[in-house]
């Protein structure tokens, strides 16, 4: 549509030179025509001065020139305000095309800033999260160390009663390994007594043997 807005403005233009050029063309030819009315000799003319017809030619071509020169200043005015019309309405696209093009680039900008902003708040969320999980845990592991205080707390004395077991029952164990030995002792002594007597007992059988012999 631009293209052909272009070309129709460049055809009306065109077309305002052509006639302008198709006026100054006809007029120049009614002026010949006058002129040549004018002259002596020509058919139907009448005989006149030659200084009236000088100065009517001089007018005639004065005359002519300047309205040549206001045709052509007229074209060049129309000319120039189409051009100028032109330039603007380029300038007036060019100015859409760039707020277009900002506008384009302010809702990239948008929807990045908002793509940016969700991931934030997902972050933000899976942040709230770990740490809600984290409080949790918390409380359990605190539950859990306040009961493992009081079972220690209930073991305690548990435990001291079964130390003094313990020390009772090594005491008892030493003195079981000291009477052991000293039983021990006695046995020895008991066993060297009883073989003395067996040993004093098989010498005087022998004497009795030798003595019935």
């Amino acid at each position: 549509m631009k293209n052909c807005w272009f070309f129709d403005n460049n055809f009306n233009g065109m077309s305002d030179e052509i006639l302008g050029e198709v006026e100054i063309l006809v007029f120049m030819f009614f002026t010949l025509m006058l002129r040549s009315w004018h002259q002596p000799g020509s058919d139907g003319s009448m005989p006149r001065h030659s200084g009236t017809t000088d100065v009517h030619d001089k007018n005639v071509t004065q005359l002519s020139s300047s309205t040549s020169k206001t045709l052509v200043d007229d074209q060049e005015k129309e000319r120039l305000h189409h051009h100028q019309q032109q330039t603007e309405r380029f300038q007036q696209q060019q100015d859409i095309h760039h707020q277009q093009l900002l506008h384009q680039q302010s809702n990239v900008s948008f929807n990045l800033y908002n793509t940016k902003a969700a991931r934030i708040e997902d972050q933000s969320r899976f942040c709230s999260d770990q740490i809600q999980k984290l409080e949790d845990n918390k409380l359990q592991s605190s539950g859990c160390l306040e009961n493992t205080q009081r079972r220690l707390s209930g073991i305690r004395p548990s435990s001291q009663q079964v130390r003094d077991l313990v020390v009772e029952l090594q005491a008892r164990i030493t003195s079981s390994r000291v009477t052991r030995m000293e039983l021990q002792t006695e046995l020895e002594k008991e066993m060297f007594a009883q073989k003395t007597v067996e040993e004093d007992l098989e010498v005087a059988r022998r004497n009795l043997s030798q003595l019935k012999a």
